[in-house]
């Protein structure tokens, strides 16, 4: 290798790791934020099985999301 190769490759290096870093950082503070959900939830009385409804359906918010389709609002 040469020493421009050698410095584009520790560029792509440096990069892997900032979004890899970026990544961890990010599901950490999604841990946190079920971790205060769940509380939440169960402060309020829901049972089991309606916190995992409530999971299911935001699961499903997320996953159109990441598809860029517009969730609609339904009572179930």
């Amino acid at each position: 290798m040469n020493s421009g190769s050698l410095a584009t490759r520790k560029q792509e290096l440096i990069e892997e790791r900032m979004q890899l870093q970026a990544g961890l950082e990010a599901r950490d503070r999604l841990k946190e934020s079920e971790k205060a959900l769940s509380q939440n939830i169960y402060e309020r009385g829901v049972d089991d099985a309606g916190f995992a409804r409530i999971r299911s359906k935001g699961d499903a918010v997320l996953h159109l999301m990441g598809m860029n389709i517009e969730p609609t609002c339904s009572s179930r």
